[in-house]
């Protein structure tokens, strides 16, 4: 198969742009958990949907960190 000869749902202009939105949203609220603690736990379309409690600010951990990657001292992960 040579690369880039995929047909897709919709043209690779059309992908991009949605592919950055959807990156600038978890981004922004990665940002608003960072600059207050706690407020992104909470799913705002589907309220029953929220991280775990005692989560780092920034990093979710819970069902975004499956293998259990996050835990742990950070000193120990570099050496990892």
């Amino acid at each position: 198969i040579t690369a880039g000869s995929q047909e897709y749902f919709a043209d690779s202009k059309t992908l991009f742009a949605i592919q950055m939105f959807l990156m600038a949203w978890v981004e922004i609220r990665r940002l608003q958990d960072m600059r207050k603690p706690g407020s992104a736990n909470q799913d705002p379309i589907f309220s029953n949907n929220k991280l775990p409690d005692g989560n780092e600010p920034g990093y979710p951990g819970g069902i975004f960190d499956p293998a259990g990657f996050a835990k742990g001292d950070v000193n120990t992960l570099k050496l990892k």
